[in-house]
């Protein structure tokens, strides 16, 4: 499906792609969301970690969202959550398997427009950068490992504040600095970066 949708400021003129039914307020994938692309189109089809999400189970990943924001599982039914930055949508899946809540996730990836289709999750392409939510809309939002891609990521935490309602609760995770071996194997290899995404996926 592909349609379009306007803004919704009188003052405005803009019109927005929506494909597979996922409302898109960006052309393209930045530089830094490409890698992460690649990741997630593989995921889908079921050739990168089906059971796990780097190393975690569902059911660790699962329990971290209500240890994290400190808040009862059976309190989120009819609350309004954002998984900012939420890739390839697990968070999201696992927590709609067994709760009814309003989900939306926002990401950077085309990837959005090969997710399964559930009734209760809602999925935006756009950026952290300029949400495109109203204030005061989500109820608790996750954004895990994501801040720090944007660039800026003091200006895209405001952004996931302003979206916050009063008594909302926010968690975020950024990497550490040291970034375990993932940081070692950047410092033995600094340009490893520059491989081509289908051979660092060979190795």
């Amino acid at each position: 499906m592909i349609d379009y949708i306007e803004c919704s400021n009188s003052q405005c003129n803009n019109h927005y792609l929506i494909k597979e039914n996922v409302p898109t307020f960006i052309s393209m994938t930045p530089d830094s969301g490409i890698g992460f692309e690649y990741q997630w189109e593989k995921r889908f089809r079921g050739k990168f970690e089906l059971d796990t999400l780097y190393g975690k189970g569902k059911s660790e990943e699962y329990s971290q969202f209500f240890r994290h924001l400190k808040i009862d599982p059976n309190k989120i039914n009819n609350m309004n959550i954002l998984d900012a930055g939420c890739g390839s949508t697990r968070m999201l899946q696992l927590l709609a398997e067994k709760h009814s809540a309003n989900y939306f996730g926002i990401d950077l990836s085309s990837s959005l427009y090969n997710h399964p289709s559930i009734e209760t999750i809602n999925l935006v392409r756009g950026d952290l950068l300029e949400l495109p939510f109203k204030d005061d809309s989500f109820d608790y939002i996750w954004s895990g490992g994501v801040l720090h891609h944007t660039g800026y990521p003091e200006k895209a935490f405001k952004q996931l504040v302003g979206a916050l309602k009063p008594e909302g609760k926010i968690y975020i995770w950024l990497y550490p600095i040291d970034q375990g071996i993932f940081g070692r194997m950047r410092k033995l290899l600094p340009s490893i970066y520059k491989i081509s995404h289908p051979l660092l996926y060979y190795f």
